[in-house]
């Protein structure tokens, strides 16, 4: 398998609906995926060293980072 989906945990159902929409993508092309679950404040961090691109600028300048994110194993590239 060579496609991770990276997601937030959450005990109350789905956390955010643009991972949601990505799963149901995946699931309804039938591409085979594994799910890595990042806890909310350690998504910055996570994308940063995977050299994954902030989604935004906050109004303070900084990076904004935010899942849904993938890896895709057979082109080394993540989005």
């Amino acid at each position: 398998m060579s496609i991770i989906l990276w997601d937030i945990p959450s005990t109350i159902g789905p956390w955010s609906s643009n991972t949601w929409k990505v799963r149901y993508c995946l699931n309804f092309k039938g591409i085979p995926y594994k799910t890595e679950w990042i806890e909310y404040p350690d998504i910055a961090p996570h994308c940063q060293r995977l050299g994954i691109s902030y989604t935004t600028i906050k109004s303070d300048g900084m990076p904004y980072y935010s899942l849904p994110a993938i890896y895709d194993g057979s082109e080394k590239r993540t989005l």
